[in-house]
């Protein structure tokens, strides 16, 4: 996913009178072959007197592209270990996802990240992957996330909480 607008969507767009000066417009965004690229969410915008106006988030999920299990929230005590994990499913696919993590936003480039990829059969596969932090430390201490990348696209799960304990 990512914020930029399509700049070469397919539309059909009706614009209907309903007096002298109120017009409706309803415009549809035709995705005649929906990929794994195309996830994530959506807006529409319109100019009207010259502001932007824009629709609220709708959000378009793939069958068989999901994540089977977020990560989920959990507190630690410091200098003790913390292991968050996630598993992500994607068919039809040819080669499996590969999931990287994020904390806060950024992600996490050294991260001890042990994962696994699992055939179902030849163009169904689930990877799983466990963040595992050997000894917490107040800089641990945040927002993570997993991002699974398949087919050169990013999914990402919902984000779980890292807390000390204690």
């Amino acid at each position: 996913m990512n914020d930029a607008p399509l700049e070469f969507a397919e539309t059909n767009e009706i614009e209907v009178p309903m007096g002298d000066k109120e017009w409706v417009t309803t415009s549809e965004l035709i995705l005649p072959s929906v990929r794994i690229r195309d996830v994530g969410s959506y807006k529409c915008k319109t100019v009207a007197k010259g502001n932007e106006i824009f629709s609220d988030d709708t959000y378009l999920q793939l069958e068989g592209v999901y994540f089977q299990k977020h990560p989920e929230s959990l507190s630690a005590s410091l200098d003790k270990s913390a292991k968050l994990s996630c598993s992500f499913r994607a068919r039809p696919i040819v080669e499996p996802a590969e999931i990287s993590w994020m904390r806060n936003g950024a992600p996490l480039e050294l991260a001890e990240n042990n994962q696994s990829q699992v055939a179902l059969d030849e163009k169904e596969w689930v990877t799983t992957s466990e963040l595992i932090i050997s000894s917490v430390d107040y800089t641990d201490v945040g927002h993570y996330k997993c991002v699974a990348t398949a087919e050169g696209s990013k999914i990402f799960s919902n984000d779980a909480y890292l807390g000390l304990r204690g």
